[in-house]
């Protein structure tokens, strides 16, 4: 099996590429720099280590023992071993071709490989169009596939195999016994380190995307720590057309606690198209970009950071996830669980009561209901995970949201919500056109995660404050934006596309033409109708496939 790395190495020239030689048959060439997997701190390959092991035990051991956003290639003979660390931020996709497996990072496709004579993945395509959330390595083209994080690529004796192992260094991670400060303490450490990571390479040149929120106000001052001294943008996005996107007042707040921090507030709603998805703005790419409708505003924030000299966009994606933004009556079972006596059970109970709103007798019912009958359950792993809207046919055959499902879907709940939720939040990737500037999310650091999932729920619902770790991280943060419940919402579903022409558009669709969607409800649409929150999902969701596809048959 010959593997193909040449444009593995070469997608981004600022990457950094380092070989290393275990024996006479055996090297590795990593790309990115690595940090240690429980810690957080810079690491490197040790040769001397891995000698007495075999290439798979080699490609094992880099997945447990090293994070970050790097990729690794075990060579030997006419073998190899492809590893993408836990939540590593470099894409990796391959091609498999005869006995050729061609690989390249980023979520753009190499300019030098056409793809109009590839065959389309129709069934991906379909059940993308049901649920946006779907991980798989499946992509939009049939012989093309995502090197999913926490995964290994076997490419040995003439076959391709990917094997996710992410569910299993999840479950060996130890349970966190200390006390919440002793955590809080490690968590801000975590932090810092992450940052510290992502930012390598770019000091000087960090903008940040600053909501106003709790997640993206915590980025911002872990970065000022990392980098003091250095400028530190930070790029808020509103639209005149949306009041509740308008946090500029929050924006202000923090800027005033981060030294050499600047605020530049950009209006995002000029020039926004109401009647396409703006498919010009993106790269070519494997597959439909889930956050197609956030094109135009990264495009502004490319835009911005471009003209200060930034190469490097931070944002807080995944930080509710991480610091478990959930429904209190959800965690019920496994705050009640951890309790070590009765007494502390009521008192767990009783705060929850009072916070929903109802009797100690309701929360000690929802400490009972198995996770299996609730939605949250059966959206990620049950009936409704690909629950076909109006607009879109059924899917052939059934599918789980996640690799593992089953293995997943065991876990406490909250502990399988936080992992499905952040597997989510790293296929939210952009690739713009022409834009060299790259993103990343401090949220997505193994060392953090781990710490996250291993954490008791009682710490991230500490004293009846939600995500409370996250809150108690660092003393510089604005009093208003520690203490704020949730930020306002982005443009408005009702006036955001014009869903009658959205409709009428994709009633001449080849996904019409193969019955993917619901020519009898797109014409209803088309004619007037109004439709509901899922079916404007469903209608944007199917124009960015159908917009990619379009493009994805276009001769070059």
């Amino acid at each position: 099996m010959n593997i193909d790395i040449s444009r593995l190495v070469s997608q981004d020239s600022s990457t950094l590429v380092t070989e290393y030689r275990i024996d006479a048959s055996t090297r590795i060439t990593q790309i990115g720099s690595a940090v240690d997997a429980l810690t957080g701190m810079p690491a490197s390959v040790e040769p001397a280590v891995l000698r007495e092991r075999n290439p798979r035990e080699v490609a094992e051991y880099l997945l447990e023992h090293l994070a970050g956003d790097t990729v690794f290639v075990v060579h030997t003979g006419g073998a190899g071993y492809v590893v993408r660390p836990p939540f590593s931020e470099i894409p990796v996709y391959y091609r498999i071709d005869s006995d050729t497996v061609t690989l390249w990072a980023g979520t753009a496709l190499p300019a030098d490989l056409p793809t109009t004579a590839w065959e389309l993945n129709w069934e991906y395509l379909h059940n993308s169009m049901i649920n946006v959330t779907w991980v798989t390595p499946q992509t939009g083209f049939v012989d093309v596939f995502e090197l999913l994080s926490g995964a290994i690529l076997d490419c040995r004796r003439g076959e391709v195999r990917q094997i996710d192992y992410l569910p299993d260094l999840v479950a060996a991670a130890p349970r966190r016994m200390q006390g919440f400060e002793q955590n809080r303490d490690a968590f801000r450490a975590l932090m810092l380190a992450s940052v510290a990571h992502k930012t390598s390479g770019h000091e000087g040149k960090v903008g940040i995307a600053a909501s106003g929120g709790l997640d993206s106000s915590v980025v911002a001052v872990a970065t000022a720590l990392c980098h003091p001294g250095a400028p530190l943008p930070l790029i808020n996005t509103y639209r005149l057309d949306d009041e509740t996107s308008d946090e500029r007042e929050y924006v202000v707040a923090l800027a005033r606690s981060i030294p050499n921090s600047r605020i530049y507030d950009v209006e995002a709603s000029q020039g926004v198209s109401r009647i396409d998805l703006s498919a010009d703005l993106f790269a070519p790419a494997a597959r439909p970009c889930k956050i197609a409708a956030a094109g135009p505003m990264n495009q502004i924030l490319h835009d911005q950071l471009r003209i200060l000299g930034c190469s490097r966009l931070l944002n807080g994606d995944g930080g509710d996830q991480l610091f478990l933004r959930l429904n209190r009556e959800v965690l019920a079972p496994e705050l009640a669980g951890e309790a070590t006596n009765w007494a502390d059970r009521i008192r767990a109970l009783g705060g929850l009561a009072a916070h929903q709103h109802k009797s100690l007798w309701a929360m000690a019912r929802a400490a009972r209901q198995p996770a299996e009958e609730t939605l949250h359950w059966r959206n990620m792993f049950g009936d409704l995970a690909f629950r076909a809207p109006a607009a879109v046919a059924r899917p052939s055959r059934p599918q789980d949201l996640v690799p593992n499902a089953k293995k997943v879907g065991a876990w406490p709940l909250s502990i399988g919500f936080q992992y499905v939720a952040l597997r989510n939040a790293e296929i939210n990737q952009i690739a713009l056109a022409g834009s060299e500037i790259t993103q990343r999310k401090p949220a997505l650091f193994w060392p953090l995660v781990r710490a996250s999932l291993t954490t008791p729920r009682t710490h991230h619902l500490h004293r009846g404050i939600d995500r409370a770790l996250e809150r108690a991280l660092f003393t510089g943060l604005p009093d208003e934006i520690v203490h704020r419940a949730g930020k306002g919402g982005g443009r408005d579903l009702d006036t955001r596309y014009d869903y009658r022409q959205l409709a009428e558009d994709l009633c001449d669709s080849e996904l019409c033409d193969r019955n993917l969607l619901d020519q009898q409800e797109l014409s209803h649409l088309a004619q007037g109708r109004a439709p509901d929150g899922d079916t404007k999902f469903a209608l944007i969701r199917a124009t960015s496939t159908n917009e990619w596809i379009t493009r994805a048959l276009a001769p070059i």
